[in-house]
């Protein structure tokens, strides 16, 4: 039963961090406004400077309406963990 939406995560930190150097993003964001669902808010981790910078630049690029939806964080696998516990996320969902 969905309540208040869906949460979405993109994390590319450690070794699963995005070895197309950032193509694949445009199509998880395609992905996740084709669902058929409400997305709460998008969560996207990542431990590459130059990704953080431009993602918060893009974020506020944004419509206020969705840039409150969506935040960028930037650390290492264990900040990233701490960071999601902070939103009511537990970090065991995490590979």
């Amino acid at each position: 039963c969905q309540r208040r939406g869906a949460v979405v995560l993109g994390y590319a930190v450690g070794e699963f961090e995005d070895k197309k150097q950032g193509g694949g993003y445009m199509e998880n964001t395609r992905l996740t406004f084709a669902l058929p669902l409400h997305t709460a808010a998008i969560h996207i981790f990542t431990e590459n400077v130059t990704e953080y910078i431009l993602g918060n630049g893009t974020i506020r690029m944004m419509p206020r309406k969705i840039r409150a939806r969506i935040r960028i964080h930037f650390g290492s696998h264990m900040e990233c963990q701490y960071l999601l516990s902070t939103y009511g996320i537990a970090a065991w969902i995490l590979p």
